[in-house]
């Protein structure tokens, strides 16, 4: 997974390390010349001479000093390039996951749940990728090491002082640690759980306006609200304590430096400036590397958690499995059962399907409509029994090659934001008279001539907003241009009038009278034309038959058909 980040990145890496490499080195010879400029400042006591010596060394001081500007200033570019790119990668591995992961696994997750683990697990896997990992390289290693080679040349004693501070600055920060971690998880769990409830409050708008829910979820958000913020800013004081801690242990070292050098040691004015400068530069890597190491493993578990969900089970027959070598033409389950988990939702079904004939799906809610047309999509996979597609088991089949030969539409049809044209054409070519003559078969036609930019109008998010009725229209004529053998409509025309749900319906069955059309809708008067009706009732096939036969056997459906009629009727 870490490759797959970090591709195309390598040689971008590989110039930044060594640009941390160079500024370092010219960090710590900058100190050093500074240390000798003020040894030649205190010993010479003849004024004229000091030009003489003092040239080299401020000369070289001043490259070094530069050359630490302009390098600080110029690894923004590959630093910034690589933060972000690394985030970027890790948010499309998820995308990726999201087109090939097992249903069933993606449904127990829900979609609030899964965005806050994508984005703390991009964030987090940005922070050890790039703000630990590189960063060690780029500047805590090499500050460092130049730094201890330029001390041991001054005093061997200063490192064991040294030494003993980073000893007493790393219980310290791994006794931090245990405590950060368990609270760390606290906050990620919450924030989840938030998230998902949030999700859901901002997308069911009329459902929480009508049960008036928003007070109530308003209140349960604030509370883990609550909750998060007080776990944070545990985090923070105890971050800060660690801070606080280390800059204090940092001016005592300095302060025994000072009195070790003036009664101990016996070194110059300059050397003993350079000592304190250099015990920054020291202390600086050691510190930073600890609060690295413990946000590190803070970032770990959010990022564990987002591996988890990466490592979650994939649809194994999207990309595998035999390819139809024709068009699908029949569609046959014997004694098939599916569902979720241990429990079937839908059971020994039986029942045929051909090309060049439509079906329709009904029954009451929860009577396992949608999970039938996800066992035809091979999204919830089979328990027993058999599910042929032409004559191959839809276990067996390569699902993505399927899927060419399916258009499917649902209630909720999406619009995206772009143009008429794009939204139509999903970027495919087609005539200009053929777009127009779909447009007329879903009754949008005129209302789209009377736009200003017509094709080009933009809809969506940034433009105009079309009608439920409206959006299911234009999926529909997407479906009119594409050439699929299998069309599902699943409510696809809940939201029209009943008048032009009946016009585009007619438009759709004479246009593709060479498919198989499957309607699953709770709007009675929409199957009247389809050659076979299925009435599903907890999950099993009760009735099926024409319309005609439906009503003359004054069953099930027959009851349900009469209900429907007074329904419309008041």
């Amino acid at each position: 997974m870490v490759k797959n980040v970090l591709y195309k990145l390598k040689g971008l890496i590989a110039v930044y390390i060594i640009m941390g490499l160079v500024s370092q080195l010219m960090n710590v010879l900058s100190i050093v010349y500074f240390q000798r400029i003020i040894d030649i400042l205190s010993e010479i006591k003849n004024k004229a001479d000091i030009t003489d010596y003092i040239i080299i060394p401020l000369l070289l001081y001043a490259i070094t000093t530069i050359a630490c500007c302009i390098l600080n200033y110029a690894d923004n570019y590959p630093s910034t390039k690589i933060e972000n790119r690394i985030y970027y990668n890790f948010k499309l591995l998820a995308i990726d996951k999201v087109s090939k992961i097992n249903f069933l696994d993606y449904a127990n997750y829900g979609t609030g749940k899964i965005i806050q683990i994508v984005e703390n697990g991009s964030e987090a896997g940005k922070n050890i990728l790039f703000g630990f990992f590189i960063e060690i390289f780029y500047s805590l290693v090499p500050g460092l090491l130049f730094s201890l080679i330029v001390l041991g040349t001054y005093s061997i004693r200063i490192m064991f002082v040294i030494g003993i501070g980073y000893v007493v600055i790393f219980i310290v920060s791994n006794l931090m640690l245990k405590k950060l971690y368990n609270i760390k998880e606290k906050v990620l769990i919450e924030t989840e759980w938030t998230s998902n409830k949030y999700v859901r409050a901002l997308m069911e708008t009329m459902i929480f306006r009508v049960n008036r829910k928003y007070k109530q979820e308003k209140a349960d958000i604030g509370k883990a609200y609550d909750e998060i913020i007080k776990s944070e800013t545990k985090v923070v004081m105890i971050h800060e304590f660690f801070f606080a801690f280390f800059y204090l242990l940092v001016i005592f070292v300095k302060i025994i430096i000072i009195i070790m050098g003036i009664w101990k040691l016996n070194i110059s004015l300059g050397k003993i400036v350079a000592l304190v400068m250099l015990v920054d530069n020291i202390y600086s890597p050691i510190s930073e590397f600890n609060i690295m190491y413990v946000k590190y493993n803070l970032d770990k578990v959010a990022y564990n958690r987002y591996v988890n969900f990466l490592s979650l089970k994939d649809d194994t027959n999207l990309f595998n499995g035999i390819e139809l070598m024709e068009k699908p033409f029949k569609i046959k389950a014997v004694n098939f059962s599916a569902g979720y988990g241990r429990r079937d939702a839908v059971h020994n079904l039986s029942y045929e399907m051909e090309a060049g004939k439509k079906y329709a799906i009904v029954g009451k809610s929860g009577a396992g409509k949608s999970t039938f047309v996800k066992t035809l999509l091979g999204i919830i996979k089979g328990t027993k029994g058999n599910l042929f597609i032409n004559e191959s088991d839809i276990s067996t089949i390569n699902l993505d090659k399927y899927y060419q030969y399916i258009s499917y539409v649902s209630q909720d049809a999406p619009i995206f934001d772009g143009t008429i044209l794009e939204n139509i054409t999903m970027n495919k070519e087609y005539a200009q008279e053929e777009i127009w003559r779909v447009l007329d078969m879903v009754l949008l036609k005129e209302k789209i001539e009377g736009l200003d930019k017509k094709l080009d109008t933009n809809i969506g998010e940034k433009g105009i907003k079309l009608s439920g009725g409206e959006k299911q229209k234009l999926a529909i004529a997407r479906v009119l241009l594409q050439d699929a053998s299998v069309i599902i409509l699943d409510e696809a025309t809940a939201s029209m009038d009943y008048l032009s749900e009946e016009k585009v319906l007619q438009n759709l069955f004479s246009e593709k009278k060479d498919s198989l059309i499957l309607l699953i809708t709770h709007r009675l008067k929409a199957i009247e034309f389809v050659d076979k009706i299925f009435l599903l009732e907890n999950g099993e096939i009760r009735e099926e038959g024409s319309f005609a036969q439906l009503i003359k056997n004054r069953s099930n459906f027959y009851e349900l058909w009469n209900k429907h009629a007074e329904q419309q009727m008041k």
